[in-house]
């Protein structure tokens, strides 16, 4: 959560009831820099307590919408500014997503969830052997070479848990 701490009593991945807005800027170094809700208040002002409205309102509309197909989304971000929300909203590359099963399995008994999102493609891409050695994280899409592995990556088998929801 951005540096602040989890309310007493709440268990990991457990929704919290209300949305937490942890503004950040960009760093030089290509991450983002945490900064304080009241910095960013007083910078921005009337835009900034807009913007905290539209973010909640789009994040809770995004839980609804995925709730009801069966899906929980359990982490999330959402970038943008006062004008507009951008940026891969509700994608599985800016979510953390489970499958409602799973979730109220892992709830009730405990265990390991398994996510819906980027991270399980790149576990996975992680392993995958290509022409330029192993890891999909190797191959530069401005590399003529490297282009030529789409071929490749068509008859590539994508494990069946990256496919379908």
């Amino acid at each position: 959560m951005a540096g602040k701490p989890v309310p007493r009593g709440f268990h990991e991945w457990e929704r919290i009831p209300k949305v937490v807005f942890a503004p950040s800027t960009k760093a030089a170094q290509d991450h983002d820099d945490n900064i304080l809700v009241e910095r960013y208040l007083t910078e921005m002002k009337e835009k900034g307590k807009r913007t905290i409205d539209v973010f909640a309102a789009g994040y809770c509309m995004l839980y609804a919408h995925c709730l009801s197909c069966g899906i929980r989304v359990v982490d999330s971000k959402m970038e943008g500014n006062y004008a507009c929300i951008a940026d891969e909203a509700g994608t599985p590359n800016c979510c953390r997503m489970v499958l409602e099963k799973y979730f109220e399995h892992f709830m009730r008994y405990g265990g390991k969830l398994v996510f819906r999102d980027k991270e399980a493609v790149r576990e996975w891409g992680n392993g995958v052997v290509t022409p330029f050695g192993v890891g999909i994280q190797l191959l530069n899409p401005t590399n003529p070479q490297h282009l030529m592995c789409l071929a490749f990556f068509r008859k590539k088998r994508v494990p069946q848990h990256l496919c379908a929801i």
